[in-house]
């Protein structure tokens, strides 16, 4: 893949994962999800079938706070994953079987994970907002990376890059 291709999907990634205030009910339908004792959600599992997954910050109006163990198990398609900032929890192989994810992106301050959360996934690159808080060089042993880019969000819905 060219570099400007890489570069680009990356940025329409990251794009796509800074809107993440409430999912639509379209892409709240492709997940199944518990609710936890304090009122917020757990994906427990993707029943879509996109190369490149937005988790919501919200479902059916809770907030999603985790991603539980094995939710995205052996699901070899998935290349891209933007985490929204309410999830502070990844469980136990979430992504186990996932050989393509590439580029994994987070909107919110670095979440607790189980050191097998990405085994399967050794070359993914982590990418970060300049505002969060808790990340270092690394993530659960994959290279991080802080984005730099801002945006404006227009009435419209549609983003205006701002640098």
């Amino acid at each position: 893949m060219s570099t400007l291709l890489k570069s680009t999907k990356k940025t329409v990634l990251a794009l796509m994962g800074w809107l993440l205030l409430a999912a639509p009910t379209a892409v709240q339908a492709q997940f199944t999800y518990r609710t936890n004792a304090d009122n917020t959600l757990t994906v427990t599992a993707y029943t879509g079938g996109d190369n490149n997954v937005l988790i919501p910050a919200t479902i059916d109006g809770l907030p999603v706070s985790s991603i539980g163990t094995n939710a995205f198990s052996s699901d070899n398609n998935l290349e891209g994953l933007t985490i929204s900032a309410s999830v502070t929890n990844i469980g136990a192989d979430a992504f186990e079987g996932c050989p393509y994810l590439a580029d994994i992106y987070f909107t919110g301050n670095v979440p607790t994970a189980d050191a097998t959360a990405f085994v399967s996934s050794p070359d993914a690159t982590v990418y970060y907002a300049p505002s969060t808080a808790g990340w270092n060089s690394t993530f659960d042993g994959l290279e991080t990376i802080q984005d730099y880019f801002g945006y404006n969000t227009n009435a419209d819905i549609t983003l205006t890059i701002t640098y």
